[in-house]
């Protein structure tokens, strides 16, 4: 259940990201786990798995899987690499929602004052 104030980003099937209104952290749900985020601690996940070699994990002859930890908690992640395809999307779609509620405030802003 989502706190009062925490609002949906983006989500697909792999999970969901949150946004809380008051402090701006963010809650990114992959497998049932929640993980709380700051802006800073967000951004860091999101640039860590940007520059994740997809195509290196591909071309493994085992079964490839990625550990993903997440900065400064105390959680991992184990994904395929479908998931990770997933999880780019996951971070891709929240970045493209939260411009367009940027765009969207700062066009709106000046309407209602």
């Amino acid at each position: 259940m989502k706190n009062q104030g925490t609002h949906l980003v983006y989500k697909n099937c792999l999970g969901s990201i949150s946004q809380n209104d008051e402090n701006y952290a963010f809650e990114l749900t992959i497998h049932d786990k929640s993980v709380f985020l700051s802006p800073q601690q967000f951004l860091r996940l999101k640039n860590k798995v940007k520059n994740f070699n997809l195509e290196a994990m591909l071309l493994q002859n085992s079964n490839p899987v990625e550990i993903l930890i997440v900065p400064e908690k105390d959680e991992i992640f184990v994904l395929t690499c479908i998931e990770m395809v997933q999880i780019r999307d996951l971070f891709d779609g929240a970045m493209v929602m939260l411009s367009l509620n940027s765009i969207l405030r700062d066009a709106l802003n000046p309407a209602l004052f």
